[in-house]
């Protein structure tokens, strides 16, 4: 159980990193939780040129995998 949005889509996360190294039981308890608050990645778009779909893909895909919620 979650208290916020944000914990349920961690919570899937670490669900779908588990189902892809062992085959798991329903019903499953997972306990997470970060070891840091502040968890982010920084992007330097001032000094070097990423293209908008690189940005969507770090964004979208990446951070979620790590479990990052800060992007600078």
């Amino acid at each position: 159980m979650s208290g916020s949005y944000a914990g349920i889509v961690r919570g899937l996360s670490t669900f779908e990193q588990l189902q892809k190294e062992t085959q798991l039981i329903l019903p499953l308890l997972i306990k997470d939780r970060p070891r840091f608050g502040w968890r982010g990645v920084m992007l330097d778009v001032a000094r070097h040129f990423i293209d908008i779909h690189v940005i969507k893909q770090v964004v979208m895909k990446n951070m979620q995998r790590m479990k990052m919620n800060v992007l600078h």
